[in-house]
């Protein structure tokens, strides 16, 4: 299996890295698995590469890109603090849509697509597969996902956010202070419709595996829970995993976790499955 990377430009200079995996065992439909990240990852975070390695040997041309406005600095463990603080979900939404645009530019006939997510990309793969119907994403895997945009957010906290013109917060893993501008609070009070994740979970056509750990404190597995009651039950894998975290017990010293194992079989068994 062959991987190379690749960068997408967009029109205001931001760009789009990403790893490109193709099939050793190319179906004669071509299909692509397309792998987003959460809230502060990128392409090559914790166990997204496993997963990127799984859709690969089970017949998918697997992509795994970092949003543009991540943060992410290829070859650095930190980020681009001043970038990532003018992150929106609105623009996760255009670059994922930048991503199946140049995907499909190089068939005459669609593509399988499948997109899968972690975190809150779970969420922006749910609310995107609602929102372009056209594109026809086949299946969705969604991994510990939040059901909401707006997260744990005060509304004191929203005022100081409001009044300052930005959130501040510190990431321990990167020990570096970050930011969000208030851009990213506008963006989703003002689309808090168009991007419901609930609301997206009713409409979706897509097939979806959802998979949540029971011990997870980043996003509780009750966010599974809700969005599985608004789905059409019959098209969801819904697997629980218990004494499991957010990320099914990966860490940098245990990447090959029991529940990793659990949920990598799980999945090839569900994409190999009509």
């Amino acid at each position: 299996m062959s991987i190379s990377q690749f960068e997408i430009q967009n029109p205001d200079g931001t760009t789009i890295f990403g790893d490109y995996q193709k099939s050793a065992n190319q179906p004669q439909k071509s299909k692509f698995a397309i792998i987003l990240h959460g809230f502060k990852g990128n392409h090559r975070w914790g166990f997204l590469p496993t997963l990127r390695d799984l859709f690969a040997a089970n017949g998918y041309n697997a992509i795994a890109y970092t949003h543009s406005f991540s943060g992410y600095i290829p070859d650095s463990p930190k980020y681009d603090i001043d970038k990532f603080r003018r992150t929106t979900v609105t623009q996760q939404l255009k670059d994922l849509q930048k991503v199946i645009r140049s995907i499909k530019s190089d068939f005459e006939t669609a593509p399988d697509i499948t997109i899968c997510g972690h975190s809150m990309g779970a969420a922006i793969a749910l609310v995107y597969s609602a929102l372009h119907p056209e594109d026809n994403i086949s299946k969705l895997v969604m991994l510990a996902p939040v059901a909401t945009f707006d997260r744990y957010y005060t509304e004191r906290q929203k005022e100081q956010w409001r009044r300052d013109g930005f959130l501040e917060f510190y990431n321990p893993k990167v020990d570096q202070k970050m930011a969000l501008d208030l851009s990213f609070l506008v963006d989703i009070e003002q689309n808090y419709e168009k991007y419901n994740p609930l609301k997206a979970a009713k409409t979706t056509k897509s097939r979806i595996f959802l998979a949540h750990g029971e011990q997870d404190l980043t996003s509780k597995i009750c966010e599974s829970e809700i969005l599985y009651e608004q789905m059409n039950q019959n098209s969801v894998e819904f697997n629980r995993f218990s004494h499991c975290n957010h990320a099914f017990n990966w860490d940098i010293n245990r990447n090959d976790s029991e529940p990793l194992k659990i949920l990598c079989e799980s999945l090839s068994l569900f994409l190999n499955r009509e």
